[in-house]
């Protein structure tokens, strides 16, 4: 069973990255709604293989909790992504530990 975060402020792009991960057999999903709460569920609720981040969210920026994240767990696999892609952005969220970079 592969365990996913799905971390976004926009609850509707939430439940569609959800639904179509969920729509693979052996997929667990399970969702965050800024950075803040998703650095505190990879703490407390165990080990993800996968947390898809969302760049610009409130309290903590995607950038920020992917720094928190991997230094709680570096073997956690981050994929960035944002409605505003720019190739500085794709740079740094690689440069800085991100698995993959994808554009809304």
């Amino acid at each position: 069973m592969i365990k996913v975060l799905v971390v976004d402020d926009d609850a509707g792009l939430r439940l569609s990255v959800r639904n179509a991960l969920e729509a693979t057999k052996d997929i667990q999903v399970d969702e965050a709604f800024d950075g803040l709460n998703a650095v505190e569920k990879v703490k407390t609720n165990g080990r993800y293989d996968v947390v898809i981040l969302d760049i610009d969210m409130p309290r903590l920026s995607g950038f920020e909790a992917m720094q928190a994240i991997k230094e709680h767990d570096p073997g956690i696999i981050v994929l960035m992504m944002t409605a505003y892609a720019t190739i500085d952005d794709a740079v740094k969220a690689v440069r800085e530990g991100a698995f993959h970079y994808i554009a809304k």
